[in-house]
């Protein structure tokens, strides 16, 4: 069918809102917000506080839905907190470690890699590492530039520095096994799980990136859980669903836990999120969604 609906100024959106039931008290503060605010963004917030399509439940308020919002974005920013140390750490391991082992040009030589990774293959590897290298804007990849033949090679731990997180995840998932393990043996994970959650991080940070609702969000790629017989912890009845918002807080946690040179840092972040889980906006399902247990504070992944 044909798309049919049409702009609506701010002063018809809001009417619209108060229409379906919610109850603003100050239009024009609410005019304001959304002119700020777009609102179909904003729409994605509503829904929790519906008891059908477009039916606000009897009593929810324009402020309880941005005070959700709201907290979504602080939640995006602690999330984004906890993963600049552990991409700094990852770009730090693979560097020292195929450095090493390698030399300096340890990521261009196919050889040092899963026989089956697609390093000159399409899609290539490489070529993405070329083009991350082209696009830096950063002195030293100039200077290298102008005084190496290698160009657009780098020096691994100076590609590392340039690549994004998912060309670093993807070479992770690239090495061969022993490579792997030993780097990710600090963080007391086997080389699979390791390289599950890096995947699942990009996933999440890319969402971060971009602004997206997170709070209540199914997870298209979830953490692969350490095995039961280990950590029984990771799995029911102490978790639900491995895709839910709770578990990647607890993967975040135990990585932040292990990484060595910022270990000082998780207990602060951990007392941030703890504060922000108290701006529960009035909602029953509110940690539910986020497939925090009601027991969260005491979790042994806590």
């Amino acid at each position: 069918m044909r798309y049919i609906k049409t702009h609506l100024a701010l002063p018809a959106q809001v009417r619209q809102l108060v229409n379906r039931g919610l109850a603003i008290a100050a239009p024009q503060a609410a005019e304001q917000f959304l002119s700020r605010i777009n609102y179909y963004r904003l729409s994605a917030y509503f829904r929790p506080f519906q008891s059908a399509p477009d039916v606000f439940i009897k009593g929810t308020t324009f402020e309880q839905v941005t005070t959700l919002y709201e907290f979504d974005c602080d939640l995006r920013s602690l999330v984004s907190e906890a993963l600049e140390p552990i991409e700094i750490s990852l770009r730090t391991a693979i560097a020292y470690r195929m450095g090493q082992r390698f030399g300096p040009f340890a990521h261009t030589d196919p050889s040092n890699f899963w026989e089956k990774f697609r390093h000159v293959r399409w899609p290539n590897w490489l070529v993405d590492v070329h083009r991350s290298t082209d696009r830096a804007n950063e002195t030293f990849v100039e200077h290298f530039k102008k005084t190496y033949e290698e160009y657009p090679d780098l020096p691994i731990w100076t590609a590392v520095e340039i690549m994004s997180f998912g060309t670093l995840s993807r070479m992770f998932s690239g090495l061969r096994m022993a490579d792997k393990e030993a780097i990710s043996k600090p963080y007391r994970l086997d080389a699979l799980t390791f390289g599950s959650w890096l995947h699942t991080l990009v996933y999440i940070r890319n969402i971060c990136a971009h602004h997206a609702r997170l709070w209540n969000r199914v997870m298209s790629i979830a953490p692969r859980l350490p095995p039961i017989m280990q950590e029984p912890h990771w799995h029911p009845p102490h978790l639900t669903h491995p895709q839910n918002l709770g578990t990647i807080l607890f993967v975040l946690n135990t990585m932040l836990t292990r990484v060595p040179p910022v270990r000082f840092q998780s207990a602060t972040w951990r007392d941030k999120i703890e504060a922000l889980l108290q701006m529960n906006p009035g909602l029953p399902a509110f940690y539910s969604a986020m497939g925090i247990p009601s027991t969260w504070p005491r979790h042994p992944l806590w």
